[in-house]
């Protein structure tokens, strides 16, 4: 048992029965109530164990009260007697990192600022009950309930080189959904804005990361529209830019990464990562995965082979078969033995260029600081 997965294991030992810790921070007791009503009518919509959540009329009181890991969503006022919200969620990160934050307040002027904190959500009142549930589904409380702490490792993330695009209109003529893992879009430009283009996005992708890149405020609150990740002003730093890949959570990208393939009359996720090898067998892919199980895919092997081997740790040793390289255990002369301990025999004709690529992917995770 590794070390990360005995943590893991203990941290679920640790959360056993633990619900949903919500904290409302204003200074306008009505504001609150309201608030918390309209939080409890989501969670419960959504069939999530929570407890009621807390009302703190200043950032003093509440951070008197803060202990780290505690709490799930922070819900803060800016503008509010004694220290403002937005120097409260500077003191909450400095012992949270985990926690999501959704400021709710009367004005704009602080929604670039959000994004330093990591912000979830930024709100102006008077907020209504769909613009709660909208920030809420931002933070995924499904998601946090089931598996609050992912453990990722170090950088290291394969990827194509960035693509250039010199108008919104540009872009949109090459976009398709699935494609794009990350998308930095300028607002001011010639044509079709930025924020614009990224309405168009969101309406054929959901998943896939927005960071905005302009020289103005002006935009930061209805960012969050569109659910982006990141807005930075220019000039921006090697640090910015590398604070907003942060809030991508890239590893976590790289690790998730799928494929849409048809299967059972519909289309299915199939999560490239988890693949151990494929065979083509009667006009049909069959994927066997990692954990031992199968899929099969209507597919034919030249359409399914143009899909997988792009990225460069699956390979084509022979006819029929695509092997995943980091489920191999070891290459000998004639066959790849898998982890699993199956053998996928090597075309003669193809041994030599398989080695290759073999030995040049195992370069390129030693060097990355992936396990073989």
């Amino acid at each position: 048992m590794t070390e990360a997965w005995a943590e893991y294991l203990h941290y679920l030992k640790q959360s056993e029965g633990r619900h949903t810790n919500i904290a409302i921070v204003d200074d306008i007791r009505q504001d609150a109530e309201l608030l918390a009503e309209t939080i409890e009518a989501y969670m419960s919509a959504h069939g999530i164990s929570r407890d009621k959540a807390k009302l703190f009329a200043s950032g003093e009181d509440f951070l008197r009260d803060f202990k780290p890991a505690v709490y799930d969503i922070i819900f803060l006022d800016i503008y509010m007697t004694g220290i403002s919200g937005m120097d409260t969620a500077h003191e909450i990160r400095k012992l949270d990192s985990e926690c999501s934050i959704i400021f709710v307040t009367t004005s704009p002027d602080f929604a670039v600022d959000s994004y330093e904190v990591d912000a979830d959500y930024y709100l102006l009142k008077p907020v209504n009950r769909e613009q709660v549930f909208r920030a809420l589904d931002r933070c995924d409380v499904n998601l946090m309930e089931r598996n609050r702490y992912v453990i990722v490792p170090a950088h290291g993330i394969s990827r194509d080189k960035a693509k250039l695009f010199a108008s919104g209109e540009d872009f949109l003529r090459d976009f398709k959904p699935a494609v794009y893992d990350i998308i930095f879009l300028d607002i001011y430009m010639t044509g079709i804005s930025g924020m614009d283009t990224a309405h168009e996005i969101r309406k054929l992708d959901s998943e896939c990361s927005i960071i905005f890149v302009t020289t103005s405020p002006d935009f930061a609150v209805d960012s969050y529209e569109v659910d982006a990740d990141y807005y930075l002003l220019k000039p921006v730093n090697r640090e910015q830019v590398f604070r907003a890949l942060d809030r991508c959570d890239v590893n976590l990208m790289e690790r998730n990464r799928y494929v849409i393939v048809p299967a059972h009359g519909g289309e299915f996720k199939l999560f490239l990562h988890d693949i151990s090898y494929t065979e083509y067998i009667n006009r049909r892919i069959l994927v066997h995965m990692q954990d031992r199980s199968t899929v099969e895919i209507n597919m034919s092997q030249r359409d399914f082979s143009l899909l997988l081997l792009q990225h460069y740790w699956f390979c084509d040793c022979i006819k029929g078969v695509l092997v995943n390289l980091e489920d191999v255990y070891k290459l000998l002369n004639d066959r790849f033995v898998m982890k699993s301990g199956v053998s996928i025999p090597i075309s003669r004709l193809k041994y030599n260029d398989v080695r290759e690529k073999y030995l040049d992917y195992s370069f390129k995770s030693l060097r990355e600081g992936h396990e073989l």
